[in-house]
């Protein structure tokens, strides 16, 4: 019957006895029928683990067949045709009706088939009676006991795992490959607990998880960085065809020690730029905490002793990829002459893309497209983070027994006080940067065993870029759109004013401030026109009083009159609104009148009786109320009762 089971069956499935199944059956009251004498449960209405148990052992049914008919398929050619001779063998032998030995004794003499014989060759009884076994335990015919019949070294062993069903070995993947890098037995402990039926050993699990190929194992157990370095290809750049800043590579380092800044313990950071050709560290500037500022100052000392490199090869990271840097664009808002507010594109040149240096970006933490700056960085850390004193280990294995004693006394020894200060530190920095370019030799590609600043020296090209101090320092402005207010623009908490910017009021301007702070910052319209120089803390009381409140009546006088000057100026229609007006009026009805009728007033616009053209009309009382709307030239010509 389609859909049941045997008791015994399930049995099998769940490693117990038939009776231990029956007293669980009816304990839990599984629909059954019963059919000549035994009872036969319904399959879809079981329990769950029931229901799983059973495609288990179905499933390693299905995989044992599998196995016994691909026997054959296991085979190598000779080992297949040595089985298929062993078999026509016994089939002649099976046919006979002889004895083994008097068989044998016919075959030896080449009296049955001598094609057997010249295969075969001599066969002994012993042979023959372990053939017929091997096949017996086979199955005695098909292709089972042709594959038994062959010999054992033309077998290909099948892989670890072959015996596991699909179930266990999908389990025993998803519990082993893991970030966390669970050991085998974990896996297989956890695999036991969701599939509780399965036969699996330890051993056989062992054999199949490390079986695994090791790309899929390193990038579930290791991470995909890890898998990365590991297994994916990387541009191989060729450093020979490279001359003297043609390329420089910057990075962040922090180094493992501790130096005293301002009363409190931090580990220094140092930024470099690193001449790629020669490895030869051009620039550099150590820091608290790294940022866009620092790259500057290494890039500026870079620029005034060397020269201005041609590319820089950067990683991804937020301080390299910051609007300084590379430029920005934005957009901003500004009024027209029309006194119209539109919206503007505004573009701000990078410090790097200004001086005419090109910015490549590499991956993130990728140590193989900046390798000599990862093997100086060691140089730097063995011989100044060592031996400065106050070392502290990259980690736990490393870290000195008396590092504790820089934060805190322990074990009833004292508080080190010989900690380094910052100054000493940036001088320690500079002297073994120097050090290390001028006297360590490498053994590196194109190096042949010179120093980096003779292989920096001798491909230096003939023309170096050079740029001047003033230019330089020009050129390390940040641009940015600030909106300005009745004190000026508010910058970093200052108020910089000028009586220039008093038509600006609420605009907004273009400011470019030096990375250094300064007392004056330059201002510009939108559009890049200079506007002025505004002053620092214009407004600011300082010593007396009095001067300050003068410079602020300075203002408001300074802004008034701008408002009247603009305001003695009508503001009349431009000719290109002029035109899309009139347009748009006459799209919209032919009948309309033109533009310049629509400003007339409605008695002008009227016929006029015979001999009321000279007729003014009623007088006013000289105070009395008039709407602007409603006046005309001889109302403000007679103002005040005067003719």
């Amino acid at each position: 019957m389609t859909g049941y089971i045997r008791a015994a069956y399930i049995a099998e499935a769940l490693c117990v006895s038939r009776g231990q199944v029956l007293k669980r059956a009816g304990a839990e009251l599984w629909p059954c029928v019963k059919k000549r004498g035994s009872l036969l449960f319904l399959e879809n209405r079981l329990p769950a683990d029931v229901r799983l148990a059973l495609r288990g052992k179905e499933a390693r049914s299905e995989a044992a067949r599998e196995t016994v008919d691909s026997g054959l398929s296991q085979l190598n050619d000779a080992a297949r045709e040595a089985a298929q001779n062993r078999s026509a063998l016994l089939y002649d032998y099976r046919e006979s009706g002889l004895k083994p030995a008097e068989f044998l004794e016919a075959y030896n003499a080449g009296q049955t088939s001598a094609y057997l014989l010249a295969e075969l060759g001599p066969v002994s009884q012993r042979t023959l009676y372990r053939w017929l076994r091997e096949t017996k335990e086979a199955g005695a015919v098909g292709p089972r006991a042709l594959a038994a019949l062959a010999p054992r070294y033309g077998i290909k062993k099948s892989g670890a795992g072959v015996t596991l069903s699909a179930e266990e070995r999908l389990l025993l993947k998803s519990f082993w490959l893991r970030n966390t890098q669970p050991a085998a037995a974990h896996a297989w402990r956890n695999m036991l607990l969701v599939y509780p039926h399965s036969r699996c050993t330890y051993a056989k699990a062992a054999r199949f998880l490390h079986s695994i190929p090791p790309a899929e194992r390193d990038l579930y157990r290791l991470g995909r960085k890890r898998f990365e370095d590991l297994y994916l290809p990387y541009v191989e750049q060729n450093v020979l065809s490279y001359k003297s800043l043609d390329m420089v590579v910057s990075d962040h380092h922090v180094l493992d020690c501790v130096v005293l800044y301002r009363g409190r313990l931090v580990r220094p950071w140092i930024t470099t730029f690193q001449d790629y050709r020669s490895g030869k560290v051009v620039g550099w500037f150590p820091s608290v905490k790294p940022s866009s500022l620092s790259i500057i100052a290494a890039y500026y000392m870079c620029c005034i002793r060397y020269g201005i490199p041609r590319a820089a090869l950067f990683d991804n990271g937020k301080d390299y990829r910051s609007k300084l840097l590379n430029g920005y664009q934005t957009t901003a808002k500004q009024f027209t002459p029309e006194g119209i507010e539109e919206e503007v594109q505004v573009f701000f040149q990078g410090v790097l893309p200004a001086l005419g240096t090109g910015v490549h970006f590499t991956k993130t933490y990728s140590g193989k497209s900046k390798g000599r700056q990862e093997r100086y960085y060691r140089i730097l850390g063995e011989y100044l983070a060592k031996d400065i004193g106050s070392y502290v280990g990259s980690d736990t294995t490393t870290k000195p027994d008396d590092a504790v004693l820089m934060w805190r006394s322990i074990d009833g020894l004292a508080k080190r006080d010989d900690i380094p200060d910052w100054d000493y530190f940036a001088q320690a920095a500079g002297a073994m940067i120097e050090y290390i370019n001028d006297s360590f030799v490498s053994r590196g590609r194109g190096m042949d065993g010179k120093t980096r600043s003779r292989v920096f020296a001798e491909n230096l090209p003939e023309e170096v870029r050079r740029v001047a101090k003033e230019d330089l320092q020009h050129a390390l402005y940040r641009s940015e759109v600030r909106k300005c207010g009745r004190n000026g623009i508010r910058h970093h908490g200052v108020n910089y004013y000028h009586q220039a910017l008093a038509r600006y009021a609420g605009q907004n301007v273009v400011i470019r401030n030096k990375i250094v702070t300064d007392n004056e910052m330059p201002v510009y319209t939108l559009d890049g026109v200079y506007i002025c120089n505004a002053a620092g803390d214009y407004f600011a009381e300082g010593e007396t009083l009095k001067a300050a409140i003068d410079r602020v009546e300075r203002a408001k006088k300074a802004t008034f009159a701008e408002l009247a000057e603009r305001g003695t100026n009508e503001v009349a229609i431009a000719a290109e609104q002029r035109t899309m007006i009139e347009t748009a009026l006459r799209t919209y009805n032919d009948a309309l009148p033109s533009l310049d009728a629509l400003f007339e007033t409605e008695a002008d616009s009227l016929p006029r009786a015979a001999g009321a053209e000279d007729f003014a009309g009623p007088r006013r009382p000289a105070n009395a109320y008039k709407s602007p709307l409603e006046a005309r030239d001889e109302d403000f010509l007679n103002y005040g009762g005067k003719a």
